[in-house]
């Protein structure tokens, strides 16, 4: 990143040279300090655009960018499944793959979550409810 440039070029994709002049904004570390306002103006101005506009305005004006992808759209991302960090479910849902790795132990793959009550007789069972037991609380 080009703190100078990119700023530049940010103000002028927003229509906004008066901020060259505006002390707050006037170096990346003021602008650091400012974050709180300059956060609220590019709010208000990037709010008034749709990403068809931004995606223009940011080529137009040679800045990097990128949108944020739906959680449906990372999932699918080719880069994230061919490194790795997605795994596939047996049902074919997509996940994050789990990042922690023990060494001399196997890799414990992420599984589906369970559904509501799916697991609730089993704890039951294993906190010495007997059936009758069981089936009583869970009819509640």
């Amino acid at each position: 990143l080009e703190p100078v440039r990119d700023w530049t070029n940010l103000c002028r994709l927003l229509a906004w040279e008066h901020l060259f002049e505006d002390e707050r904004f006037a170096t990346a570390a003021l602008r650091g300090q400012n974050a709180a306002a300059l956060t609220a103006l590019l709010d208000e101005g990037f709010a008034a655009l749709d990403m068809v506009q931004l995606a223009a305005l940011f080529a137009e004006h040679d800045l990097i960018w990128s949108n944020v992808p739906s959680t449906e759209e990372a999932a699918e991302d080719p880069q994230l499944i061919h490194s790795g960090a997605i795994a596939t479910l047996e049902d074919g849902t997509r996940t994050i793959q789990n990042p922690v790795h023990v060494e001399g132990l196997p890799k414990t793959q992420p599984s589906r979550f369970p559904g509501i009550g799916e697991h609730t007789a089993k704890v039951f069972e294993e906190l010495g409810y007997d059936s009758a037991q069981i089936e009583k609380l869970t009819k509640r």
